[in-house]
């Protein structure tokens, strides 16, 4: 067992510094002499979660979550009272003797941290195929640099990789160094027939907010019937699609300075926002977001702008007003006709693409009910429609304040009185 001795330690120096222990995982803003943000245990549109350096405790008034330090990183982290011990031991430099375990206490640990090993192998791996063999720098790296356009610093900024044509060249040298095949499996870096899932593709690992590898991206250098362009590795203890965002390991620091998180819709369009100086960008498909990537993106701002091509507005509406539901404000940027967000960056210097950022965002609700009144002005769509349209995105805002703006806007927008908007609203 740990001595009793070195967890009070820990659990003294880790409350004294609870805001620096807890601002690891969400963004934090001082009101007086205690530090509020929304919630990370539950959804709410407004702060409730309060942490107290004075009394090293945290506390949720919405949810009724409380504790100290250790307990938040054990509940925020899903670790187990060991893990969470040594995590706070390793912050603050605090040797943390080994301890006696029980069996289930070492099979839960041995499986966490037997895939973590695997994933950190993997991306060592794939980083040395790219950079040091012939290999990588006949096929991968000249695809990187000259079809994706990719700056070196940029390539290992973001850890791509590339796992060789050899059908088993990684998992052989997975099972010299010791990985047993239960967890290559388990990984998805190894199929059933104990061959590479990414023979003859580039890697893109896919990373948790502290910046660890959890799943892996394998996109492929020529387009072949019935050959997917993407292959993803599978979801486990690890790696959950639905709560893991791309790059914001890497844009997390940005998106708390400029309070805003950009969202794109490919990997590619990510790192290449990052390359001309954008770096406060993540990437989810399609521009959509679940519950838990929402949660993971409130975390550090509660600011949101969706940069999509003309085709995807229309689909994209239900999926915005989910996430103006979950307490975000939403920017829409458009991209010009017939562009995508590579296709542009790759036509106009940096200065340009981040001035047209600047200057095309457009709130969504407002974007939404011009859009919508354009199509009633050209006969493509009847009024009823278009105020039902609209009054579905200002139902799904909980701020009364913020509605009662939106009225205001949307009434002149559609040309019709605040009263039947407001009336709308209140029958929705």
């Amino acid at each position: 067992m740990i001595d009793r001795v070195v967890i009070d330690n820990i659990v003294e120096t880790a409350n004294a510094q609870i805001v620096e222990v807890i601002s690891d995982f969400v963004s934090l803003r001082r009101r007086g002499s205690n530090y509020i943000c929304c919630c990370p245990f539950h959804n709410e549109k407004t702060p409730s979660f309060n942490v107290s350096p004075g009394r090293g405790m945290y506390k949720c008034f919405g949810c009724g979550k409380a504790g100290g330090a250790l307990k938040f990183v054990m509940e925020y982290n899903n670790m187990t009272f060991v893990e969470a011990i040594k995590y706070l031991g390793n912050k603050f430099n605090i040797e943390v003797p080994e301890m006696e375990e029980t069996p289930e206490m070492a099979q839960l640990r041995n499986e966490r941290e037997s895939l973590m090993s695997v994933a950190d192998f993997a991306r060592n791996t794939f980083q040395k195929n790219l950079w040091e063999t012939d290999e990588g720098a006949r096929v991968a790296l000249p695809y990187l640099r000259q079809t994706l356009r990719l700056r070196d610093d940029v390539i290992k900024k973001f850890e791509l990789g590339y796992g060789l044509k050899s059908t088993n060249a990684f998992t052989s040298q997975a099972l010299q160094y010791g990985f047993k095949q239960e967890y290559l499996w388990k990984s998805g870096l190894t199929d059933g027939s104990m061959n590479d899932t990414f023979c003859g593709r580039l890697t893109f690992p896919i990373h948790n907010a502290a910046g660890k590898p959890i799943a892996f991206v394998g996109m492929t250098l020529q387009q072949a019937e019935n050959l997917p362009t993407y292959i993803i590795t599978p979801e486990n203890e690890l790696y959950q699609k639905e709560r893991t965002v791309y790059g914001i390991h890497i844009a997390k620091n940005e998106i708390v300075k400029q309070e805003r998180c950009f969202l794109v819709n490919s990997y590619t369009d990510a790192i290449l926002m990052h390359q001309i100086g954008i770096t406060n960008v993540v990437a989810s498909e399609n521009g959509a977001l679940t519950d838990g990537q929402i949660t993971q993106i409130r975390r550090f701002t509660s600011n949101v702008s969706i940069i999509m091509g003309k085709e995807s507005v229309a689909t994209a509406f239900d999926n915005i007003d989910m996430i103006l539901s979950r307490g975000l404000t939403v920017k829409i940027l458009l991209l010009p006709e017939g562009e995508t967000l590579s296709s542009y960056i790759y036509k106009n210097a940096a200065e340009n693409v981040a001035a047209y950022i600047d200057e095309e965002q457009t709130d969504f609700v407002i974007f939404k009910a011009m859009m919508l009144m354009d199509k009633v002005q050209s006969g493509s769509l009847d009024m009823p429609s278009a105020i039902s349209g609209v009054i579905a995105s200002i139902a799904s805002i909980g701020d009364g304040i913020l509605r009662e703006i939106y009225i205001q806007e949307c009434s002149r927008i559609l040309q019709i009185s605040e009263q039947s908007l407001t009336d709308a609203l209140n029958s929705y």
